[in-house]
């Protein structure tokens, strides 16, 4: 080996070693020296809010929507994810241990707003948080007379409860730009579970794609965007009847009957079967195995198993498939036997073919006869 490989082979080994005590130092228990100074206080950010409040214009309301004012950012932590929140309940950015993208970094002019319609008025809250600890916020908009509380559970995921004496309609609206993977194999799309999987792929107006409006109604479970093997969503405990539109690159979700309270539950997470499962809510089922379901998750549960013994999955592939091959052998050896019987009795075929051309009755009788006394199944080989 040459002087050359030999720097190369011990940069790649330091560069092993930056990233993985990198990743530990940053996203392991111990939080980063950021995540520390965030934690303990209120970050006040000028944001421009323009574009917000044009898309939530885009429904064509009859009532003006208020401005929202400037954010404050408050960021909630544990030691697998950091959740960046502001003052309206917009999520800002999420930061996981399970994934090396952060959320802002995966959809391309990310966006999510909640409108609350109380009466004829429209308006995005601005709430006062009050610390409780580093996973616990307590809210309340005053103006709206909503409270609440949102709380980062030690799974990950962000549980927001509000309550108010007056009855109210939220509105969810997410925001991202069409964008594809390097090697365009999926596209950026919202995804919404109402007993089955809907999917719509985001469309750039700008680019002359289409402006279709698609609309669903029901049962809806959670809802969300789907890119490069992400899934970001809002779930809900309990189902209720929501009505949902996508126009071009927003997607809109709102409950068709007003209540005075709301809980839902904001979710990022790799779209690890297992873990996605774990999570509940029926988050699992963003992974669309489509007609193939009751084969294909037996088959992953299989090559799971082997890789936590082999910790390899070439050989957990090649386990798994002489174990499927074995499992199958009965019946790959009943179609080789009848593969083999009719190839034997071909050419008494052939002859009956030629006898009885133009009596096709009598030839499907003397066919049927010679598949009877030979013990071929013409099916069998299937």
């Amino acid at each position: 080996m040459g002087s050359t490989d030999n720097k190369n082979a011990i940069i790649a080994v330091l560069l092993s070693g930056i990233i993985l005590f990198g990743w530990q130092y940053f996203f392991g228990v111990k939080p980063s020296q950021t995540t520390s100074n965030l934690q303990n206080k209120e970050v006040v950010v000028a944001k421009d809010t323009k574009d917000v409040s044009t898309s939530l214009k885009d429904d064509q309301t009859t009532s003006e929507i208020t401005s929202m004012p400037k954010d404050v950012q408050i960021v909630l932590t544990n030691n697998i994810v950091e959740v960046v929140l502001n003052n309206h309940l917009q999520v800002i950015d999420i930061k996981s241990l399970d994934s090396d993208i952060d959320l802002k970094n995966i959809y391309t002019k990310f966006d999510n707003t909640l409108s609350l319609k109380i009466g004829d008025k429209i308006s995005v809250p601005n709430f006062t948080f009050n610390k409780v600890d580093d996973v616990t916020y307590s809210v309340v908009d005053n103006d709206l007379a909503i409270s609440g509380l949102v709380k980062l559970d030690q799974t990950g995921t962000l549980k927001v409860s509000l309550n108010s004496n007056t009855q109210f309609v939220p509105t969810f609206s997410l925001i991202s730009k069409a964008k594809k993977m390097e090697d365009e194999t999926k596209t950026n799309n919202f995804v919404l579970y109402n007993d089955g999987l809907e999917s719509v792929v985001i469309y750039d107006k700008i680019q002359g794609e289409s402006d279709e409006v698609e609309g669903f109604e029901g049962k809806t479970e959670w809802f969300g965007l789907d890119f490069d093997y992400h899934l970001f969503a809002f779930a809900f405990d309990k189902k209720g009847i929501f009505k949902s539109e996508t126009r071009n690159n927003i997607l809109r979700v709102a409950p068709i009957e007003p209540a005075a309270n709301l809980e839902y539950n904001v979710v990022f997470i790799k779209k690890n079967y297992d873990q996605l499962k774990s999570r509940g809510y029926n988050l699992h089922k963003s992974v669309d195995f489509g007609i193939w379901a009751l084969i294909a998750v037996p088959l992953l549960r299989g090559l799971q198993y082997f890789y936590s013994w082999a910790n390899n999955y070439g050989v957990s592939i090649i386990i798994l498939t002489i174990l499927v091959r074995l499992f199958t052998f009965p019946l790959q050896y009943k179609s080789f036997k009848s593969m083999k019987k009719m190839q034997v009795i071909q050419p008494e075929l052939k002859k009956i073919k030629e006898k009885y051309k133009d009596n096709p009755q009598k030839q499907q009788q003397e066919t049927m006869a010679l598949f009877k006394k030979t013990g071929a199944n013409p099916l069998s080989g299937c």
